[in-house]
């Protein structure tokens, strides 16, 4: 399991949200939760930030053909 911290969610992901918008749409269900690493620090699974990108290319690709 590879994990990736907030910071480096542009860089290797494409993500471009601060960490604010980021734990807003995860209380939101919208992004997945990051898990808590030590006291102040977490990480995100990059498993489910793949399935999140997934997710959104699949709900763009049903809007196209609609």
């Amino acid at each position: 399991m590879k994990l990736i911290a907030p910071a480096d969610l542009k860089k290797q992901k494409g993500i471009p949200y601060c960490p604010d918008h980021l734990r807003r749409l995860s209380k939101a269900g919208k992004f997945p939760q990051a898990i808590q690493l030590s006291g102040g620090r977490v990480a995100y699974i990059e498993a489910e930030i793949d399935a999140w990108i997934d997710d959104r290319a699949a709900e763009r690709d049903r809007r196209a053909v609609a």
